[in-house]
This record gives C-alpha cells, sequence and structure tokens, in this order.
C-alpha cells in the first residue's frame, strides 16, 4: 500500500486533552494545568481521590485505541497515512507528537482536535 496521490509525506494528529497515566502523576498532571503553579496540598489529595474513585482515567486508553481505528480504516480505504497522538496536559504530549511525525517523514500535518484545543505546538515546523 502506498499513500494516495499527494498525500506523501502527509500524516494525522489527533489531539486530546490528556490526562495523568497514573496517580503518581498527578501532582505533574495539575501543575502544568495550573500553567506551572504548584497545586495545593487539598487539591492533589480531592484529586486522587477522585481518580481511585473512578479507577484512573480512561482518557488515554480512549484514545489510543481511536488513534488504531482511524489508522485502520484509512487503511482499509486504501490510504497510507500514519496517524499520530498528542495531548496537552500528558503523554504523549503534543511537543513530542509532532517532532516524532517530523523525524518519521511526516512534513504535513492534518489536525485532528477531539476536545476544545489551543497549542502553540500545533504551528510549530
Amino acid at each position: 500500500m502506498t499513500p494516495a496521490h499527494g498525500l506523501e509525506g502527509t500524516g494525522i494528529l489527533l489531539m486530546g486533552y490528556g490526562s495523568p497515566a497514573g496517580p503518581e502523576e498527578l501532582p505533574g498532571y495539575l501543575r502544568e494545568v495550573l500553567g506551572g503553579r504548584d497545586p495545593p496540598e487539598e487539591m492533589v489529595a480531592e484529586y486522587r481521590r477522585r481518580y481511585d474513585l473512578i479507577g484512573g482515567s480512561p482518557q488515554l486508553r480512549i484514545l489510543r485505541s481511536l488513534r488504531e481505528k482511524l489508522e485502520a480504516r484509512l487503511a482499509r480505504e486504501g490510504l497510507e497515512l500514519p496517524v499520530f497522538l498528542g495531548t496537552r496536559h500528558g503523554a504523549p504530549h503534543v511537543s513530542e507528537a509532532i517532532p516524532d511525525a517530523s523525524r518519521q517523514g511526516i512534513r504535513r500535518r492534518i489536525a485532528l482536535p477531539l476536545s476544545p484545543y489551543a497549542s502553540p505546538w500545533i504551528l510549530a515546523p
């Protein structure tokens, strides 16, 4: 399978909000959401309580599943377009996904925000 005519060097970037992968990441996640300010201990404790109550966040699992399903669907349609995942808060971060795509020869990105999203990395070369 080869890329469709005119789509060589093109990839798709799915962008999500992000979430901590585990409770140990909550303080860093909250720090990032708060623009670099340390979260109060009470806030971390409350988020940890909520995180434990629901058994963690399913968001990363859902985003990864969406990425895999989109790439498979495109392949069934005869389109070889790699699909990358980047989140605003958490791993994989958009600031990592875009350079990773570039290292793999992707020069044009079709960005699909999966939630309201803004990032200076979207327009980065």
